[in-house]
């Protein structure tokens, strides 16, 4: 993003090519830069959205680019959660979707998920909430997210026992499974 004239600029590393998006009618006075997200098959990337985020207090709006189509579109979506806080400051992309951490009313950490590039219906599983594993325990440090091999990973070290131990986590369809 270049402040100057509000332009987007996407860039290839492997090819060294850029590519200049120029910003939606008053898109930066009401939205935030949420992140980008790609579509690939076999590891190539066939397309990518850049993403901008409004927020209000009963919906969200996301304003999207698409570099298929060429354009700008919006989408309002009511999150089926009730959440305070979001970090919308380090999504993470993965397979068509972001995520991001979210705090629910009693403070508990959870990730939010959406696809941006959903398969068929646009139903409800767009938007997943995931509880994060080691709520019901003491974690030594702030909950943060990473990729790794293709899937989501979460890494933390939790006291059991009073006996500090490593937790690693990756998330699957079904929730969060422990790899170590």
């Amino acid at each position: 993003y270049v402040v100057t004239n509000q332009s987007f600029y996407v860039a290839n590393p492997v090819s060294r090519q850029c590519v200049e998006i120029l910003p939606h009618n008053h898109a930066m006075e009401r939205f935030w830069i949420l992140g980008i997200v790609t579509r690939t098959e076999d590891e190539v990337v066939l397309g990518y959205k850049v993403v901008l985020l409004e927020k209000k207090k009963n919906f969200t709006s996301f304003l999207i680019y698409s570099s298929e189509t060429g354009s700008w579109s919006l989408e309002t979506v009511s999150f089926p959660f009730t959440f305070i806080a979001q970090e919308f400051n380090n999504p993470i992309s993965l397979n068509g979707k972001l995520h991001w951490l979210a705090h629910n009313p009693e403070y508990k950490d959870f990730l939010v998920s959406f696809d941006f590039y959903p398969s068929g219906d646009k139903g409800s599983d767009r938007c997943r909430v995931t509880p994060f594993p080691d709520l019901d325990k003491t974690t030594k440090f702030k909950r943060a997210c990473t990729t790794c091999q293709g899937f989501l990973m979460y890494i933390n070290i939790v006291s059991v026992a009073e006996v500090d131990k490593l937790c690693v986590w990756r998330l699957k369809s079904e929730g969060w499974q422990l790899v170590s």
